[in-house]
């Protein structure tokens, strides 16, 4: 009875995955309950979440043909069945991060910065360990205030207890947890995270520099594209223009030119010629 329903669950994944466009492994390890439920809620319609046995997984991910992934099933994972594109797919999984207090051992992934201004922590103790901290920190009006902006740990930087208690004590979650995506498959495509988690604001600006560098090397090269053939005919006309009046080529166009050219020529020889 057992086996005949472990089968059963089997052969609806199978379904599933079938119907499925793209296929998320995530890593439920360290994932809090309630950030699980917030994704599971906002993508409720577009992507489904499989919690099942490991082991039930890989088999109808086997059974798929989905071997690419089959092996990254193991520990505390699921997988996420969408039609959604596998970057919009990690974009969604991963977008709304849960904010998380410092630990003592973690590494800094950006500079963290204490803002001046006034705390409501009574001196003593903690009045040492804020300048342990590195921070400037004083006492007004019976409180502990930050006289001026203080960074109590540098990007790449081991966080010590000192500066976790510090953040603690201030209420500062310097670090996001978001859900760990390691693949996405989308067909026979395999995307990694390295190329799934892209800055989309850099992205935008170095796509944005090679257009232009290519649109100017066109321009250089005089390689006509319907993008760049207006630039290229005004540049022909200008240039024509000028080895005409070089040459003097005499044209309706280029006539007032030549004559102010033969002109600036005559009062240059003019002004050579030696006064009788």
């Amino acid at each position: 009875m057992v086996q005949e329903s472990k089968k059963q669950e089997v052969e609806e994944i199978i379904s599933k995955i079938s119907n499925a466009q793209s296929i998320a492994i995530v890593d439920l390890h360290n994932l809090p309950a309630r950030q699980l439920h917030s994704v599971r809620k906002k993508l409720k319609g577009k992507a489904e979440f499989i919690l099942k046995k490991t082991s039930l997984i890989r088999r109808a991910l086997n059974k798929t043909g989905k071997t690419q992934v089959e092996d990254l099933i193991e520990g505390e994972k699921a997988i996420v069945l969408s039609n959604l594109d596998a970057f919009a797919l990690y974009k969604q999984l991963c977008a709304d991060p849960l904010k998380v207090a410092a630990k003592a051992g973690q590494v800094a992934d950006a500079d963290i910065m204490v803002p001046a201004g006034e705390t409501q922590i009574p001196p003593g103790p903690a009045l040492s360990e804020f300048k342990q901290a590195g921070l400037d920190a004083r006492i007004q009006a019976g409180k502990i205030a930050i006289a001026k902006d203080g960074i109590v740990a540098k990007k790449g930087a081991t966080i010590t207890p000192i500066v976790a208690g510090v953040l603690q004590k201030l209420g500062i979650k310097p670090f996001q947890l978001k859900v760990n995506v390691p693949v996405i498959l989308k067909g026979e495509l395999l995307y990694q995270k390295d190329v799934l988690d892209i800055n989309e604001e850099e992205f935008t600006k170095e796509i944005s520099a090679a257009v232009s560098i290519a649109f100017n090397l066109s321009v250089g090269i005089a390689y006509p594209t319907k993008d760049n053939i207006a630039r290229l005919i005004t540049k022909a006309h200008r240039n024509s223009k000028a080895l005409a009046i070089d040459t003097g080529i005499v044209l309706p166009e280029t006539l007032p030119d030549i004559l102010a050219k033969a002109m600036r020529e005559a009062s240059a020889v003019n002004a050579k010629v030696p006064e009788q």
